[in-house]
């Protein structure tokens, strides 16, 4: 939301960020303040508006946002103000807090600045040339203050790090950009006008890599300074395969497998035989383990996470069953008409499963034991909980499925989810172009509301809140409750403990924060989300009240 202020600037209202910045502004030394605010800033001038995208460093020793005088932006970086520029990207704090890093557009080219300095880029064949970008698409920050972007002048796109340009070529389209976790190298994944992948490592393309077909894909990727390890999956009639330090090791199938920072995991069949594969990323080294031997005519099959039960179709009497082998599965379900394979879920770690089945009318199998008959099932999720949920159809009803119980029918139903004590299921329905919330088996009202957002959650899900619109007006509904309508509302945050439930809500008149149902008023503007305090007895908030930018404590107690 946008939020204008006196001589017509403006600034953002309540920005939708991960991190919080909360300036002191009157609050005495015996106050709680956030525990992440460990030092003061010089007053911002009033002639200033300060824009989205507030950030601080985990220590506390970085702070940084930008500003705005006129039509010009900045970027304020503790106490130490930038130059000013056409337009500021948000700032972005390297993850070892050492830098902060922007973007910047002045007079139809953009830069990116560390710590305020303009990161020049020249070629290799030109070293005292600097290049001048038309457009900065992205950029990534590694170790030892390694930084890396992709940039664009005329039809060339460069990658760009540590000051040198290389140009991509025809892989004019950037996929995405990181860097290794393991070695710190640089990796950028590109598409070309076909389509075609292409990997480049410290800004020179592997060529192994393009030698995979149009039809092929990477399943899975890792690399270590300039070398990869890549598990394909070949196109149709062709083996899939793996590329270790430009050796490649082909495979019936393979299947991809969750690895760690340094190593990567996967399944490989070789004839009826299952193995699981750990490449050791620092030597390159593979290590093989055989799993088990599939029985004949088993060609479907999958691992779970951890890449040690074996998942498989047996195809007996003309029907598909279900069997899984390992340390943690040892279970051979009932024969169906049809098991779908691709919707198998396992959960080695509460020894759940779930799939999809055809017996006459579609079905979900969990743990072996049979659902209820549907028109079609959908959407199966098992949460770390071990609680299975789906979506399931009777004509032209829609309904969940939880933990065994089916909850109430909607024309539609949509982002199914799980709340964070992995037990209770949240999902949005629509009926007679009405919608609901449903939390566990609690829907906000009856009647249902225009439009609805999702939830917020205390730890235990115990305290749950959204907000909901009615015609013009909003309001939010806590725990099924409707509180007051305003002509606008934040999203509620609730607290871990779930003891405070707080957010703002636009008036003619300005900001009110509301607290546990009672109207506190605040300022011009509430900027941004509230901060608990431990304890769960009070919490701050930013207000822009004019054009200067405060914070407020405000404690439940206290009207």
């Amino acid at each position: 939301m946008l939020a204008r202020c006196p001589g017509g600037r403006i600034g953002l209202g309540w920005p939708h960020v991960l991190l919080i910045l909360l300036l002191p502004g009157g609050i005495g030394a015996e106050e709680w303040y956030p525990p992440f605010l460990a030092r003061t800033m010089a007053e911002i001038p009033p002639s200033t508006v300060i824009g989205g995208g507030l950030v601080c460093s985990a220590e506390g020793g970085s702070l940084a946002f930008p500003v705005c005088s006129g039509n010009r932006w900045a970027v304020q970086i503790n106490d130490d103000r930038g130059r000013w520029f056409d337009q500021v990207g948000p700032p972005f704090i390297t993850p070892d807090g050492s830098a902060i890093l922007y973007t910047a557009r002045e007079g139809g080219r953009e830069f990116l600045l560390r710590n305020h300095i303009r990161l020049e880029a020249h070629l290799d064949a030109k070293p005292d040339e600097s290049l001048a970008f038309e457009r900065i698409d992205r950029f990534a920050a590694g170790p030892d203050s390694r930084v890396a972007y992709v940039a664009s002048r005329g039809e060339t796109t460069d990658l760009v790090i540590d000051r040198t340009a290389y140009p991509l070529g025809a892989s004019e389209r950037v996929k995405d950009l990181w860097f290794d976790p393991v070695t710190g190298a640089v990796v950028c994944l590109t598409e070309d006008s076909k389509a075609l992948p292409h990997i480049y490592l410290e800004g020179r393309e592997d060529t192994n890599y393009q030698k995979i077909g149009a039809e092929g894909r990477v399943i899975m990727a890792a690399n270590r300074a300039g070398k990869a390890v890549y598990v394909v999956r070949a196109g149709p009639g062709e083996s899939d395969f793996v590329l270790a330090d430009g050796v490649k090791q082909e495979w019936d199938s393979v299947r991809p497998v969750e690895g760690s920072e340094s190593s990567l995991v996967y399944g490989g069949r070789r004839g009826n035989e299952v193995f699981r594969c750990a490449v050791d990323l620092a030597a390159l080294g593979s290590e093989e383990t055989r799993l088990l031997e599939l029985p004949e005519g088993s060609e479907q099959w999958t691992l779970d996470r951890s890449g040690l039960n074996v998942a498989y179709l047996a195809n007996e009497d003309g029907k598909n069953r279900l069997v899984i082998q390992g340390p943690d599965f040892d279970v051979r379900d009932p024969g169906f008409d049809l098991v779908e394979m691709e919707s198998v879920i396992l959960s080695p770690d509460t020894r759940t499963y779930a799939y999809r089945a055809l017996d006459g009318n579609e079905l979900v199998v969990v743990k072996g034991k049979r659902g209820k008959p549907w028109d079609h099932v959908s959407q199966i999720q098992i949460s770390p909980a071990g609680i299975a949920a789906y979506k399931a159809e009777r004509g032209a009803s829609k309904f969940v499925v939880a933990d065994g119980k089916v909850g109430p029918a909607f024309e539609e139903i949509t982002d199914l989810g799980f709340a964070p004590d992995f037990r209770t299921v949240y999902y949005k329905g629509v009926r007679r172009d009405k919608t609901f919330l449903v939390v566990g088996d609690q829907a906000t009202t009856k009647r249902g509301f225009d439009e609805v957002k999702l939830p917020g959650f205390s730890n235990d899900a115990k305290v749950w809140a959204t907000r909901v619109r009615e015609g013009d007006s909003w309001l939010v509904v806590v725990n099924g409750k409707r509180g007051e309508l305003f002509p606008g509302v934040e999203p509620p945050m609730v607290s871990p403990g779930g003891g405070l439930v707080a957010y703002a809500a636009h008036t003619p008149s300005g900001d009110v924060l509301v607290l546990n149902e009672r109207k506190r008023e605040a300022g011009d503007w509430i900027f941004t989300f509230p901060w608990f305090s431990p304890d769960e007895d009070k919490l701050a908030v930013g207000v822009l009240q004019g054009c200067r930018f405060s914070w407020k404590v405000v404690e439940e107690a206290n009207p």
